[in-house]
Protein backbone atom coordinates (compact mmCIF):
# COMPACT_ATOMS: atom_id res chain seq x y z
CA UNK A 1 0.00 0.00 0.00
CA UNK A 2 1.81 3.09 -1.23
CA UNK A 3 1.17 6.41 0.45
CA UNK A 4 2.33 9.73 -0.93
CA UNK A 5 2.35 12.48 1.66
CA UNK A 6 2.98 16.11 0.78
CA UNK A 7 5.09 18.16 3.13
CA UNK A 8 5.65 21.61 1.68
CA UNK A 9 7.84 21.18 -1.40
CA UNK A 10 8.87 17.71 -0.31
CA UNK A 11 6.95 14.57 -1.29
CA UNK A 12 7.40 11.56 0.92
CA UNK A 13 6.65 8.11 -0.40
CA UNK A 14 5.57 5.80 2.38
CA UNK A 15 4.72 2.14 2.20
CA UNK A 16 2.38 0.80 4.83
CA UNK A 17 3.42 -2.76 5.43
CA UNK A 18 0.81 -5.44 5.38
CA UNK A 19 1.15 -6.09 9.08
CA UNK A 20 4.31 -6.49 11.12
CA UNK A 21 7.99 -6.58 10.41
CA UNK A 22 10.01 -7.42 13.46
CA UNK A 23 13.61 -6.35 13.82
CA UNK A 24 13.80 -7.36 17.45
CA UNK A 25 11.60 -8.67 20.22
CA UNK A 26 9.18 -5.80 19.92
CA UNK A 27 5.84 -6.25 18.28
CA UNK A 28 6.40 -3.79 15.50
CA UNK A 29 4.08 -2.30 12.91
CA UNK A 30 6.37 -1.00 10.20
CA UNK A 31 6.29 2.04 7.99
CA UNK A 32 9.13 2.50 5.56
CA UNK A 33 10.07 4.97 2.90
CA UNK A 34 10.82 4.34 -0.76
CA UNK A 35 12.08 0.88 -1.71
CA UNK A 36 10.80 -1.22 1.15
CA UNK A 37 8.99 -4.48 1.56
CA UNK A 38 5.34 -5.02 2.48
CA UNK A 39 6.31 -7.63 5.03
CA UNK A 40 3.59 -9.66 6.67
CA UNK A 41 3.60 -12.55 9.13
CA UNK A 42 6.66 -14.44 8.00
CA UNK A 43 6.39 -17.30 10.44
CA UNK A 44 3.96 -20.15 10.81
CA UNK A 45 1.21 -19.84 13.41
CA UNK A 46 1.52 -21.64 16.70
CA UNK A 47 -0.01 -25.07 17.20
CA UNK A 48 -3.42 -23.45 17.66
CA UNK A 49 -3.07 -21.19 14.64
CA UNK A 50 -3.12 -18.06 16.77
CA UNK A 51 -1.07 -14.95 16.17
CA UNK A 52 -0.61 -12.19 18.71
CA UNK A 53 1.69 -9.20 18.46
CA UNK A 54 4.13 -10.72 20.92
CA UNK A 55 3.70 -14.07 19.20
CA UNK A 56 5.02 -12.52 16.02
CA UNK A 57 8.32 -12.00 17.76
CA UNK A 58 9.28 -15.30 19.20
CA UNK A 59 10.09 -17.38 16.13
CA UNK A 60 11.48 -14.82 13.72
CA UNK A 61 15.02 -14.37 12.57
CA UNK A 62 16.01 -11.00 13.95
CA UNK A 63 18.96 -8.68 13.74
CA UNK A 64 20.85 -8.88 16.98
CA UNK A 65 21.15 -5.50 18.68
CA UNK A 66 22.97 -4.81 21.90
CA UNK A 67 20.79 -3.55 24.79
CA UNK A 68 20.34 0.19 25.04
CA UNK A 69 21.11 1.81 28.37
CA UNK A 70 17.97 3.93 28.16
CA UNK A 71 15.17 4.72 25.71
CA UNK A 72 16.78 8.03 24.79
CA UNK A 73 17.96 8.53 21.23
CA UNK A 74 21.73 8.77 20.94
CA UNK A 75 23.16 12.00 19.57
CA UNK A 76 25.36 9.93 17.25
CA UNK A 77 23.14 7.46 15.43
CA UNK A 78 24.22 4.23 13.82
CA UNK A 79 21.90 3.79 10.79
CA UNK A 80 21.81 0.02 11.36
CA UNK A 81 20.72 0.42 14.98
CA UNK A 82 17.10 1.26 15.75
CA UNK A 83 16.55 4.42 17.75
CA UNK A 84 13.57 5.34 19.90
CA UNK A 85 11.67 8.16 18.24
CA UNK A 86 9.04 8.63 20.92
CA UNK A 87 6.88 7.16 23.68
CA UNK A 88 3.27 8.31 23.97
CA UNK A 89 -0.21 7.40 25.17
CA UNK A 90 -3.38 7.37 23.09
CA UNK A 91 -7.06 7.29 24.02
CA UNK A 92 -7.12 8.94 27.43
CA UNK A 93 -6.51 12.22 29.25
CA UNK A 94 -5.82 10.41 32.53
CA UNK A 95 -2.20 9.66 31.73
CA UNK A 96 0.18 11.31 29.25
CA UNK A 97 3.69 10.40 28.14
CA UNK A 98 5.34 12.25 31.02
CA UNK A 99 3.15 10.57 33.64
CA UNK A 100 3.61 7.20 31.94
CA UNK A 101 7.39 7.42 32.07
CA UNK A 102 7.29 8.55 35.69
CA UNK A 103 4.90 5.77 36.71
CA UNK A 104 6.79 2.94 34.96
CA UNK A 105 10.19 4.35 35.85
CA UNK A 106 13.25 2.29 35.00
CA UNK A 107 11.09 -0.70 34.00
CA UNK A 108 10.13 1.14 30.81
CA UNK A 109 13.82 1.50 29.96
CA UNK A 110 14.42 -2.16 30.77
CA UNK A 111 11.62 -3.27 28.42
CA UNK A 112 12.87 -1.04 25.59
CA UNK A 113 16.45 -2.26 26.05
CA UNK A 114 15.29 -5.88 26.00
CA UNK A 115 13.22 -5.27 22.88
CA UNK A 116 16.12 -3.62 21.06
CA UNK A 117 18.37 -6.51 22.07
CA UNK A 118 15.99 -9.19 20.81
CA UNK A 119 15.61 -10.56 24.34
CA UNK A 120 13.04 -13.38 24.51
CA UNK A 121 11.59 -11.95 27.73
CA UNK A 122 10.60 -8.64 26.08
CA UNK A 123 7.03 -9.72 25.17
CA UNK A 124 6.36 -10.65 28.79
CA UNK A 125 7.68 -7.28 29.96
CA UNK A 126 5.49 -5.60 27.37
CA UNK A 127 2.41 -7.34 28.70
CA UNK A 128 3.37 -6.70 32.32
CA UNK A 129 3.80 -2.95 31.84
CA UNK A 130 0.48 -2.61 30.02
CA UNK A 131 -1.30 -4.53 32.77
CA UNK A 132 0.31 -2.37 35.45
CA UNK A 133 -1.10 0.78 33.89
CA UNK A 134 -4.49 -0.85 33.35
CA UNK A 135 -4.75 -1.83 36.99
CA UNK A 136 -3.52 1.51 38.34
CA UNK A 137 -5.96 3.63 36.33
CA UNK A 138 -8.76 1.06 36.01
CA UNK A 139 -8.83 1.21 32.23
CA UNK A 140 -10.95 -1.19 30.21
CA UNK A 141 -8.09 -1.97 27.82
CA UNK A 142 -4.36 -1.32 27.55
CA UNK A 143 -1.83 -2.59 25.04
CA UNK A 144 1.30 -1.41 23.26
CA UNK A 145 1.71 -0.53 19.61
CA UNK A 146 5.34 -0.35 18.53
CA UNK A 147 5.77 1.15 15.07
CA UNK A 148 8.99 1.14 13.10
CA UNK A 149 9.85 3.81 10.54
CA UNK A 150 12.69 3.74 8.05
CA UNK A 151 13.95 7.32 8.11
CA UNK A 152 16.90 8.67 6.06
CA UNK A 153 19.01 8.60 9.23
CA UNK A 154 18.00 5.03 10.08
CA UNK A 155 15.33 3.03 11.91
CA UNK A 156 13.12 4.73 14.47
CA UNK A 157 10.71 3.08 16.87
CA UNK A 158 7.63 4.77 18.30
CA UNK A 159 5.91 3.21 21.32
CA UNK A 160 2.25 4.00 21.86
CA UNK A 161 0.45 2.83 24.98
CA UNK A 162 -3.04 2.15 23.69
CA UNK A 163 -5.80 2.92 26.19
CA UNK A 164 -9.56 2.47 26.04
CA UNK A 165 -11.58 3.83 28.94
CA UNK A 166 -14.82 2.17 30.09
CA UNK A 167 -16.93 4.98 28.67
CA UNK A 168 -15.38 4.51 25.21
CA UNK A 169 -15.55 0.73 24.83
CA UNK A 170 -18.76 0.63 22.79
CA UNK A 171 -17.50 3.23 20.33
CA UNK A 172 -13.83 2.29 20.10
CA UNK A 173 -14.06 -1.50 20.39
CA UNK A 174 -17.31 -2.50 18.59
CA UNK A 175 -15.95 -6.00 18.01
CA UNK A 176 -17.55 -9.41 17.92
CA UNK A 177 -16.79 -11.91 20.69
CA UNK A 178 -13.63 -13.96 20.15
CA UNK A 179 -14.66 -17.03 18.11
CA UNK A 180 -13.89 -20.41 19.58
CA UNK A 181 -14.57 -22.97 16.85
CA UNK A 182 -11.92 -24.96 15.00
CA UNK A 183 -13.23 -25.36 11.47
CA UNK A 184 -11.96 -27.37 8.53
CA UNK A 185 -9.91 -25.30 6.12
CA UNK A 186 -12.20 -24.97 3.06
CA UNK A 187 -10.44 -26.82 0.26
CA UNK A 188 -7.11 -26.19 1.98
CA UNK A 189 -6.98 -22.67 0.51
CA UNK A 190 -6.08 -20.93 3.78
CA UNK A 191 -3.08 -23.20 4.26
CA UNK A 192 -2.22 -22.60 0.60
CA UNK A 193 -2.20 -18.84 1.24
CA UNK A 194 0.22 -19.25 4.14
CA UNK A 195 2.48 -21.41 1.96
CA UNK A 196 2.28 -18.89 -0.89
CA UNK A 197 3.09 -16.03 1.46
CA UNK A 198 6.10 -17.80 2.95
CA UNK A 199 7.46 -18.63 -0.49
CA UNK A 200 7.00 -15.01 -1.56
CA UNK A 201 8.91 -13.73 1.46
CA UNK A 202 11.70 -16.18 0.82
CA UNK A 203 11.94 -14.88 -2.77
CA UNK A 204 11.90 -11.27 -1.58
CA UNK A 205 14.66 -12.04 0.90
CA UNK A 206 16.78 -13.37 -1.98
CA UNK A 207 15.97 -10.33 -4.19
CA UNK A 208 14.14 -12.58 -6.63
CA UNK A 209 10.76 -10.87 -6.28
CA UNK A 210 9.74 -7.26 -6.00
CA UNK A 211 6.59 -6.89 -3.89
CA UNK A 212 3.46 -5.11 -5.11
CA UNK A 213 4.82 -4.86 -8.65
CA UNK A 214 2.99 -7.76 -10.31
CA UNK A 215 -0.57 -7.56 -11.51
CA UNK A 216 -2.99 -10.34 -10.73
CA UNK A 217 -6.70 -11.03 -10.66
CA UNK A 218 -7.22 -10.30 -6.96
CA UNK A 219 -8.35 -7.02 -5.40
CA UNK A 220 -5.33 -7.23 -3.10
CA UNK A 221 -2.22 -8.86 -4.46
CA UNK A 222 1.10 -7.97 -2.82
CA UNK A 223 3.19 -10.67 -4.53
CA UNK A 224 1.53 -11.59 -7.83
CA UNK A 225 1.91 -14.92 -9.60
CA UNK A 226 4.49 -14.22 -12.28
CA UNK A 227 7.32 -16.02 -10.53
CA UNK A 228 7.44 -19.72 -11.36
CA UNK A 229 7.20 -20.72 -7.71
CA UNK A 230 4.02 -18.64 -7.27
CA UNK A 231 2.19 -19.39 -10.54
CA UNK A 232 0.24 -22.40 -9.36
CA UNK A 233 -1.37 -20.48 -6.48
CA UNK A 234 -3.39 -18.17 -8.71
CA UNK A 235 -5.53 -21.09 -9.92
CA UNK A 236 -5.77 -22.47 -6.37
CA UNK A 237 -7.13 -19.18 -5.02
CA UNK A 238 -9.38 -18.26 -7.95
CA UNK A 239 -10.98 -21.69 -8.13
CA UNK A 240 -10.92 -22.09 -4.36
CA UNK A 241 -13.03 -18.98 -3.69
CA UNK A 242 -15.49 -19.99 -6.41
CA UNK A 243 -15.95 -23.48 -5.02
CA UNK A 244 -15.73 -22.71 -1.29
CA UNK A 245 -16.95 -19.11 -1.03
CA UNK A 246 -19.68 -19.71 1.55
CA UNK A 247 -17.43 -21.89 3.69
CA UNK A 248 -14.62 -19.31 3.53
CA UNK A 249 -16.99 -16.52 4.54
CA UNK A 250 -18.03 -18.48 7.61
CA UNK A 251 -14.47 -19.60 8.34
CA UNK A 252 -13.38 -15.93 8.37
CA UNK A 253 -16.01 -15.20 11.03
CA UNK A 254 -16.06 -18.31 13.21
CA UNK A 255 -12.66 -20.00 13.29
CA UNK A 256 -10.86 -19.36 16.56
CA UNK A 257 -7.37 -19.11 14.98
CA UNK A 258 -6.87 -15.46 14.25
CA UNK A 259 -4.01 -15.90 11.78
CA UNK A 260 -6.21 -18.24 9.73
CA UNK A 261 -9.09 -15.74 9.78
CA UNK A 262 -6.67 -13.04 8.66
CA UNK A 263 -5.39 -15.23 5.80
CA UNK A 264 -8.98 -15.95 4.75
CA UNK A 265 -9.48 -12.21 4.20
CA UNK A 266 -6.68 -12.19 1.66
CA UNK A 267 -8.03 -15.30 -0.09
CA UNK A 268 -11.49 -13.73 -0.35
CA UNK A 269 -9.91 -10.80 -2.20
CA UNK A 270 -9.78 -13.21 -5.19
CA UNK A 271 -13.56 -13.09 -5.55
CA UNK A 272 -14.58 -11.57 -8.88
CA UNK A 273 -17.31 -9.34 -7.40
CA UNK A 274 -15.63 -6.24 -6.01
CA UNK A 275 -18.72 -5.09 -4.16
CA UNK A 276 -18.86 -8.41 -2.34
CA UNK A 277 -15.18 -8.10 -1.42
CA UNK A 278 -15.87 -4.65 0.03
CA UNK A 279 -18.83 -5.94 2.06
CA UNK A 280 -16.86 -8.85 3.49
CA UNK A 281 -13.85 -6.72 4.37
CA UNK A 282 -16.01 -4.10 6.07
CA UNK A 283 -17.63 -6.87 8.07
CA UNK A 284 -14.17 -8.04 9.16
CA UNK A 285 -13.40 -4.62 10.62
CA UNK A 286 -15.40 -5.75 13.65
CA UNK A 287 -13.18 -8.78 14.23
CA UNK A 288 -11.62 -8.85 17.74
CA UNK A 289 -8.17 -9.54 16.24
CA UNK A 290 -6.00 -6.64 15.12
CA UNK A 291 -4.40 -8.88 12.46
CA UNK A 292 -7.76 -9.63 10.84
CA UNK A 293 -8.72 -5.95 10.88
CA UNK A 294 -5.32 -5.10 9.43
CA UNK A 295 -5.77 -7.44 6.47
CA UNK A 296 -9.30 -6.22 5.82
CA UNK A 297 -8.10 -2.62 5.81
CA UNK A 298 -5.25 -3.57 3.46
CA UNK A 299 -7.75 -4.96 0.97
CA UNK A 300 -10.04 -1.94 1.31
CA UNK A 301 -7.05 0.34 0.80
CA UNK A 302 -6.14 -1.35 -2.47
CA UNK A 303 -9.75 -1.26 -3.64
CA UNK A 304 -9.92 2.46 -2.89
CA UNK A 305 -6.61 3.20 -4.60
CA UNK A 306 -6.78 0.95 -7.66
CA UNK A 307 -10.51 0.42 -8.30
CA UNK A 308 -12.13 3.86 -8.13
CA UNK A 309 -15.20 2.55 -9.95
CA UNK A 310 -16.09 0.70 -6.73
CA UNK A 311 -17.55 2.55 -3.76
CA UNK A 312 -16.19 1.85 -0.29
CA UNK A 313 -18.57 3.13 2.38
CA UNK A 314 -16.96 5.86 4.45
CA UNK A 315 -18.78 5.07 7.72
CA UNK A 316 -16.69 1.97 8.67
CA UNK A 317 -13.49 3.84 7.81
CA UNK A 318 -14.45 6.78 10.04
CA UNK A 319 -15.27 4.31 12.82
CA UNK A 320 -11.82 2.72 12.50
CA UNK A 321 -10.13 6.09 13.10
CA UNK A 322 -10.78 5.50 16.81
CA UNK A 323 -9.97 1.79 16.98
CA UNK A 324 -7.48 0.71 19.65
CA UNK A 325 -4.36 -0.02 17.58
CA UNK A 326 -2.03 2.17 15.54
CA UNK A 327 -2.31 -0.39 12.73
CA UNK A 328 -6.09 0.23 12.64
CA UNK A 329 -5.88 4.00 12.68
CA UNK A 330 -2.96 4.39 10.29
CA UNK A 331 -4.61 2.38 7.54
CA UNK A 332 -8.00 3.99 8.13
CA UNK A 333 -6.60 7.51 7.76
CA UNK A 334 -4.66 6.41 4.68
CA UNK A 335 -7.89 5.20 3.06
CA UNK A 336 -9.70 8.35 4.13
CA UNK A 337 -6.95 10.47 2.58
CA UNK A 338 -7.75 8.84 -0.76
CA UNK A 339 -11.51 9.13 -0.31
CA UNK A 340 -11.68 12.84 0.51
CA UNK A 341 -9.85 13.75 -2.71
CA UNK A 342 -12.77 12.77 -4.93
CA UNK A 343 -15.98 12.98 -2.93
CA UNK A 344 -17.82 15.96 -1.51
CA UNK A 345 -20.10 13.53 0.30
CA UNK A 346 -17.14 11.99 2.11
CA UNK A 347 -15.84 15.42 3.07
CA UNK A 348 -19.26 16.28 4.49
CA UNK A 349 -19.34 13.07 6.54
CA UNK A 350 -15.88 13.81 7.92
CA UNK A 351 -16.91 17.32 8.91
CA UNK A 352 -20.04 16.00 10.54
CA UNK A 353 -18.63 13.07 12.51
CA UNK A 354 -14.85 12.82 12.72
CA UNK A 355 -13.08 16.11 13.45
CA UNK A 356 -12.35 15.25 17.13
CA UNK A 357 -10.88 11.88 16.11
CA UNK A 358 -8.76 13.54 13.42
CA UNK A 359 -7.49 16.16 15.87
CA UNK A 360 -6.42 13.34 18.21
CA UNK A 361 -4.57 11.61 15.37
CA UNK A 362 -2.89 14.81 14.17
CA UNK A 363 -1.44 15.28 17.65
CA UNK A 364 0.06 11.81 17.80
CA UNK A 365 3.81 11.22 17.87
CA UNK A 366 3.45 8.80 14.95
CA UNK A 367 4.93 10.83 12.05
CA UNK A 368 2.92 9.45 9.15
CA UNK A 369 -0.33 9.22 11.04
CA UNK A 370 0.14 12.90 11.79
CA UNK A 371 1.02 13.77 8.20
CA UNK A 372 -1.81 11.79 6.65
CA UNK A 373 -4.32 13.25 9.11
CA UNK A 374 -3.06 16.74 8.39
CA UNK A 375 -3.66 16.03 4.72
CA UNK A 376 -7.24 14.96 5.38
CA UNK A 377 -7.97 18.04 7.48
CA UNK A 378 -6.51 20.37 4.88
CA UNK A 379 -8.69 18.79 2.19
CA UNK A 380 -11.95 18.95 4.16
CA UNK A 381 -11.33 22.42 5.62
CA UNK A 382 -9.73 24.24 2.71
CA UNK A 383 -7.24 25.61 5.25
CA UNK A 384 -3.46 25.37 5.16
CA UNK A 385 -2.66 25.66 8.87
CA UNK A 386 0.39 23.83 10.14
CA UNK A 387 -0.25 20.49 11.84
CA UNK A 388 0.93 21.84 15.20
CA UNK A 389 -1.04 25.10 15.00
CA UNK A 390 -3.71 23.89 17.43
CA UNK A 391 -5.12 27.35 18.07
CA UNK A 392 -5.88 27.88 14.39
CA UNK A 393 -7.46 24.44 14.00
CA UNK A 394 -9.60 24.86 17.13
CA UNK A 395 -10.77 28.26 15.93
CA UNK A 396 -11.73 26.68 12.60
CA UNK A 397 -13.57 23.88 14.41
CA UNK A 398 -15.57 26.39 16.44
CA UNK A 399 -16.42 28.33 13.28
CA UNK A 400 -17.91 25.30 11.54
CA UNK A 401 -19.73 24.26 14.72
CA UNK A 402 -21.41 27.65 14.88
CA UNK A 403 -22.70 27.19 11.33
CA UNK A 404 -24.66 24.05 12.17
Amino acid sequence: MLIVVGQGERMIKVIILSLFWVLSSFAVDSVKKDNTLPLNQRTRPDSQGNQTESGLLKNRKTSKVEPAASPAVSSVQDPSRPQVGGVETFGTDKINAYALKKFLGKDLSVWIAKGLAGDASAPEWEKKLAERVKKKYEFAYTDWSVTQYMEPEGLKLFMTLEVVEDKDVARRMPFRPIPTETLEDPGGVVAAWLEYEQLAFDLIGKDLLEPESEKCVAFHCPFGHQHTKLKKFEKIFVEGVKKHKNALVQFRLKDGRELYRAAACYVLAYLSDGNEVIRLMQESLHDPSFSVRNNALRVLGDVTEYHPQLVVSVAPILEALAFPKVSDRMKAVYILNLMVMNSNKVREEVLKHSIPDLFALMNTEQPYVQELTHGVLRKVSGKDYAAKDQDAWRLWQRSIASQK
